[in-house]
């Protein structure tokens, strides 16, 4: 167990932080936008998608893409930071769910060692490691991608 083998850095638990807050926003956003009627009347929502929403935007980050989309016709993988916070998300479920190792998804992934130096985080020996300013570009581009969110909802 890699994570348990060294301590934490701060600026790990920091990214599992700000992942997760963006995250429950983005989630929170996308059902009161649907809840006050800004994508289509309280009838058409009730008769067509309440009861799926909750169950299934939430589970991955490419659900809450395509529930946006569909839902809001808000396209998330533009917003320019959207890259970079991929970046964020994926090492967020390195330290979460692969205790500071690549999941097996994650190893899978032909572009993930790309993907996490977009933050400054390397992979050693499947080990992802963070570098000096991958605090900074998590802040960055969590910040910019809310703020595109908030300018299009």
């Amino acid at each position: 167990l890699p994570l348990l083998e060294k301590s934490v850095e701060p600026r790990d638990a920091a990214v599992v932080q700000i992942a997760g807050i963006v995250e429950s926003y983005l989630d929170k956003m996308i059902l009161q936008a649907l809840s006050t009627g800004l994508a289509a009347s309280r009838e058409e929502i009730v008769d067509s998608v309440v009861g799926d929403i909750e169950l299934t935007f939430t589970s991955s980050w490419e659900s809450r893409k395509l529930a946006a989309e569909k839902y809001l016709n808000l396209s998330i993988s533009r917003c320019v930071s959207y890259p970079t916070f991929d970046a964020a998300i994926q090492f967020r479920n390195c330290l979460v769910h692969g205790l500071g190792s690549l999941t097996f998804r994650q190893r899978e992934r032909r572009n993930i060692r790309a993907t996490l130096q977009k933050i400054e985080v390397v992979v050693m020996d499947g080990v992802a490691i963070s570098g000096n300013q991958t605090l900074d570009l998590v802040k960055q581009s969590s910040t910019d991608l809310v703020l595109w969110i908030d300018k299009r909802l």
